[in-house]
């Protein structure tokens, strides 16, 4: 991941993480996430009031992102609708989906 993707993942979870953000939808799209930048995104989604719908896709999400990014989801009580499409999940990473989905 380069320093770019880095910062734009911190942007989103700052933006994300402000008591006044009016961010209600959120696509990324075609980029590589560190394990660093899905941290950085659990953090704002931990903390976001207004997101609702969340897209992340063709972003190759493996097991330690799709981790942190449960983590994230699991105090979010905002966000109705996730799509995670076109991320080649493994089928190993079923008992993940199945936490984000119970949370």
């Amino acid at each position: 991941m380069t320093s770019d993707t880095l910062h734009f993942m911190r942007g989103v979870s700052k933006n994300l993480q402000q008591d006044l953000s009016m961010l209600s939808y959120v696509h990324i799209m075609n980029i590589t996430i560190s394990t660093y930048g899905w941290s950085s995104l659990a953090e704002g989604l931990a903390c976001a009031r207004s997101l609702e719908t969340l897209r992340i896709n063709l972003c190759e999400l493996e097991r330690d992102g799709l981790t942190k990014f449960a983590d994230g989801m699991r105090t979010n009580q905002s966000v109705i609708a996730i799509d995670l499409s076109f991320n080649n999940i493994k089928d190993s990473c079923g008992d993940i989906l199945a936490r984000i989905i119970a949370d």
